[in-house]
């Protein structure tokens, strides 16, 4: 699948147009940019709780707001990007087996030649971790081949890594408190957007927690790592970390490229140290090939999510995200050859989510399970948990 998008304006990119990396070059660690986000969802949260001194110098606050209601504030926090038209999608020919270097050579050779490619011109071809990794082994005899990492698999392994890091520190039991069923699946991350909620719901429990204590004990949140409280240690750094997982899947929702970029340039120290050696790997490989092509950044600004539709802000998906949701659908649904336009296409989309949200509604409320439910007695219970 292509996705073809109409830049506002002329980006050269060429060979020239690089930069030679060196030891001196910082591809990961902290940066202002997420430093200024978890500030900024700070004082959103204490906006939330309202704290007050009663007349018993009591410290009091509200808990009457329920996850959704922070997760807009958050995504309303952030800036919008990819102020493009939505893009024309062309659904190519099947190419080379996905799973083998030979097929994953194949399809690529087959993009150059339908793109009618010249020797100084670049080949950017999104793909999972798998198909990243087997790209990689071809620029050495390509040059011009520039592979990125997908962004929905990275989410979905990022995940992965909170769970892994936390696993031994009560993760799974405050998933329980808050109301979380079939824990088995939320540890394999077998439905990615069931466990993207129960992250939220848990970063969200632990933030207000944090900030409840520090205002209750007047403390500072830059003083916790000289705190000799080993519990509020351990929380606070999964409320910064579960923050950048979420800061960078917000950047996916909005477009924003250098909010995505700088997300993961702080979250992937994590990778090695949950024990994802070949992710590790690609995403330093992926960091290095941003770094070295400003042009293909100065693109991506422009095209780092895919654009839905131009009336819904927060809407974007990653590439292959659209993939999954959009093209492979498509051809399975499609196969005996029909061609459909561009509306037909929307509302069969339109149609296939809303009957899958129902049926998701219809198990979560069967199931009593607030971290999927959207009825108001499952944002009720949201709000007593969250309280507590």
């Amino acid at each position: 699948m292509t996705f073809q998008n109409y830049l506002p304006i002329q980006i050269e990119d060429s060979i020239e147009n690089t930069i030679n990396l060196t030891k001196e070059t910082i591809l990961f660690g902290m940066n202002e940019r997420c430093t200024d986000i978890l500030d900024s969802w700070d004082t959103i949260l204490d906006n939330l709780l309202q704290f007050e001194i009663n007349n018993n110098k009591e410290l009091t606050y509200k808990t009457n707001f329920a996850i959704f209601e922070i997760r807009q504030k958050l995504t309303n926090s952030l800036e919008n990007g990819c102020f493009c038209p939505p893009p024309n999608i062309v659904i190519m020919d099947a190419g080379g087996n996905p799973s083998s270097d030979e097929g994953i050579f194949e399809s690529a050779k087959m993009y150059e030649k339908d793109f009618s490619l010249n020797g100084n011109q670049y080949l950017d071809i999104s793909g999972d971790e798998a198909i990243f990794r087997r790209l990689i082994k071809l620029i050495e005899n390509w040059p011009n081949l520039r592979p990125l990492l997908a962004q929905w698999h990275l989410s979905k392994d990022m995940i992965s890594v909170l769970i892994t890091l936390f696993s031994s520190y009560g993760i799974f039991d405050l998933a329980l408190v808050l109301g979380v069923k079939f824990l088995d699946k939320l540890e394999a991350v077998v439905d990615y957007r069931a466990s993207l909620r129960v992250i939220e719901l848990i970063w969200a429990a632990v933030a207000i927690a944090i900030r409840i204590h520090l205002k209750k004990n007047n403390e500072n949140k830059y003083n916790i790592n000289n705190n000799q409280n080993i519990i509020l240690k351990t929380w606070y750094l999964f409320y910064q970390w579960d923050g950048i997982f979420l800061a960078h899947r917000f950047g996916i929702r909005l477009g924003n490229y250098d909010i995505q970029k700088d997300t993961l340039s702080a979250f992937g120290p994590l990778f090695p140290a949950a024990g994802k050696s070949n992710y590790a790997l690609s995403v330093v490989h992926f960091r290095a090939i941003l770094e070295k092509h400003p042009k293909l950044e100065e693109k991506l600004r422009y095209v780092a999510s895919v654009k839905i539709s131009d009336n819904k802000k927060g809407h974007f998906f990653a590439y292959d995200e659209a993939l999954e949701t959009f093209g492979v659908k498509f051809v399975k649904q499609n196969i005996t050859g029909n061609v459909i336009n561009q509306d037909n296409l929307k509302m069969q989309i339109s149609a296939a989510q809303t009957e899958y949200e129902r049926i998701e509604i219809l198990l979560a409320e069967f199931l009593d399970d607030p971290t999927s439910s959207t009825s108001l007695r499952a944002i009720d219970q949201e709000k007593k948990q969250c309280g507590n």
